[in-house]
Order: C-alpha cells, then sequence, then structure tokens
C-alpha cells in the first residue's frame, strides 16, 4: 500500500468515524428527549425501557398498565391506563 492509498484510507476511517459519532450523538439526544417526556407523564422509564422493541400489546402488558378499553362501533378505542 503506497502512502497516498493509505492517507486516503485514513481520511475515509476518520469521516466514517465522525459520521458515526454525529449519529450516536443524535440518537442519545433522541432518548434523553424521550425519558424526559416519559419522567413528565410519570411514567417509569425502566417500564418503558423495558417493553421497547414490542410491535404489539402483549397480555403482561395489559395486565400491568391498562385499567381497561372501550371499542366504539366505528372502530374507535378508548384506553384507561392504570
Amino acid at each position: 500500500m503506497s502512502r497516498e492509498e493509505f492517507l486516503s484510507e485514513k481520511k475515509q476511517l476518520e469521516e466514517e468515524r465522525e459520521r458515526l459519532e454525529r449519529s450516536r450523538q443524535e440518537l442519545e439526544e433522541l432518548i434523553s428527549g424521550e425519558k424526559e417526556i416519559l419522567l413528565k407523564k410519570n411514567i417509569p422509564v425502566e417500564q418503558m425501557m423495558e417493553h421497547l422493541g414490542y410491535e404489539k400489546l402483549t397480555e403482561e402488558m395489559l395486565e400491568k398498565y391498562v385499567a381497561w378499553i372501550y371499542v366504539y362501533d366505528d372502530g374507535w378505542a378508548k384506553i384507561k391506563y392504570k
């Protein structure tokens, strides 16, 4: 590998590292913002993080967080959380 090739590869890797670092910082800011929202709503962050990634309501989540659900004739639903 020539010096020019090495320097070119090094520059590309440094640019990629900087891009990844910016992405990491953006994600940390998003997570921090979401945690603030949950805290304002008095929802323990640990509980929400436990269920992060679920696309559907599980029976366990239903029993733990939902008091009742009313489904209207037109398909709308009203949910009362515990």
